[in-house]
């Protein structure tokens, strides 16, 4: 009897334990869940294996089979499932696991699309400014930002000064600004997507200098041109000529060499007359000029080609003032001013006690009135006729010129007229 007893507290105790583990195991399986799922190709739809697929939080790993599919098995809970493989687009997935259920778990991957980056050109070079061209191909995921980086050290990056010009693919330019002269510059294109940034090649390019010539203003003569202009402060030299129609040439380059060997030039700024004007005479009549004016700074870099045409008309539609000089005495001389049709100004001066040798050349060389031009106002001005002026002598020299210039300023234009008497 005391066997049987014992094989009966033994079987009890053994049940007692299987109800126990059976009870554990059934709450288990009610407060677990799974996630399985297939990745594929977002074009082809085609199943991608070796998609790395991790589970947060938990930390579990997994890979993807030949079939695309992967599983877990996981407390009921939320996670983000995220899905990584080389040439794709990572990817995620928020997702919500119920007790005693599977939650589907499928993703499709976008394979990535490699682009190219091109620095194409550097045009429209300025001494403070260049515009640069560039494109980029299409990619995926799309291109967020696309612009150019530039320095004055070689590989400039976008730490370095750089200018955006919007995003997307295809050719795009933008103007750099605030350049400095003589100074030689590096740029590359650049374009960001979520991946990363591509560059591209390196295109270098040397700002001009900034010496400069700018023409203010000008007088066309009679038989010649008159004009004034005004250099930048770092010009040390400068070139200029008038061409004639045949004269010419079609390339600017070919233009400053040719203004280099004619070497007119001057480098004194203490000088106003020798920096600020100059003139060229014995023009042809109804004839089209081109002036060219090239400077030069200390390092000799030459700065931006300037030309300006210019037009001289017929001498009988030009503005002239004839003077009639009524007398002279020890003291001054009286004269008449007339003006003709095409004159709306004059303006007179008298030069006394000249040489002879400036007497015999017809003073040929007295240019200075024709370059004050409208703003002449040191002596008599007038806008009409006038009868009986009177100019005072200053000197009791020998050899002397009253000077007229006859001004139109529609036309900017002016004749030089010359009395020459002695006393």
């Amino acid at each position: 009897m005391k066997t049987i007893r014992n094989i009966y507290i033994h079987i009890r105790i053994v049940f007692i334990i299987s109800s126990i583990l059976l009870t554990s195991c059934k709450e288990q399986s009610v407060e677990s869940g799974s996630i399985s799922g297939i990745i594929t190709d977002a074009v082809s739809g085609e199943p991608i294996r070796s998609v790395s697929v991790s589970v947060t939080p938990g930390g579990f790993t997994t890979v993807t089979g030949n079939d695309g599919r992967y599983e877990f098995q996981v407390d009921a809970n939320n996670y983000t499932l995220q899905f990584e493989k080389n040439g794709y687009v990572t990817n995620s997935k928020e997702i919500t696991v119920i007790a005693g259920k599977n939650s589907n778990g499928d993703c499709k991957l976008t394979m990535v699309m490699p682009f190219s980056v091109n620095t194409l050109s550097v045009s429209k070079i300025t001494p403070t400014s260049a515009q640069i061209e560039g494109s980029v191909t299409d990619s995926y995921p799309p291109v967020t930002e696309r612009g150019f980086c530039y320095s004055t050290s070689s590989f400039p990056t976008i730490n370095n000064l750089h200018v955006s010009t919007g995003s997307g693919s295809g050719g795009y330019s933008a103007t750099l600004s605030d350049l400095a002269g003589s100074t030689t510059y590096y740029v590359r294109a650049y374009a960001i997507n979520e991946i990363g940034i591509v560059y591209g090649d390196e295109i270098q390019f040397e700002t001009p200098s900034t010496a400069i010539v700018s023409i203010d203003d000008y007088v066309a003569l009679s038989d010649g041109i008159a004009f004034w202009f005004s250099p930048s402060t770092d010009t040390h030299i400068y070139y200029s000529w008038l061409y004639s129609p045949d004269e010419l040439l079609e390339n600017d380059n070919d233009i400053i060499q040719d203004l280099v060997a004619k070497g007119y030039m001057s480098v004194d700024k203490n000088d106003y007359w020798t920096w600020n004007t100059t003139y060229f005479e014995n023009l042809k009549e109804l004839t089209t000029y081109t002036l060219c004016m090239i400077a030069f700074d200390n390092q000799n870099k030459q700065g931006e080609l300037v030309k300006k045409e210019f037009y001289t008309k017929t001498s009988n539609f030009q503005p002239v003032v004839e003077i009639t000089v009524n007398s002279i005495t020890t003291n001054g001389i009286y004269f008449d001013c007339t003006m003709n049709a095409y004159c709306t100004s004059y303006h007179v001066c008298l030069l006394e006690n000249l040489e002879e040798d400036m007497m015999n050349n017809n003073y040929s060389d007295i240019w200075w009135i024709r370059n004050m031009g409208p703003d002449f106002k040191n002596d008599f001005t007038g806008t009409s006729n006038l009868t009986g002026v009177y100019y005072p002598f200053s000197y009791h020299g020998k050899y002397n010129v009253l000077i007229t210039f006859g001004f139109n300023k529609d036309a900017n234009s002016g004749v030089i007229g010359k009395y020459f008497f002695q006393r």
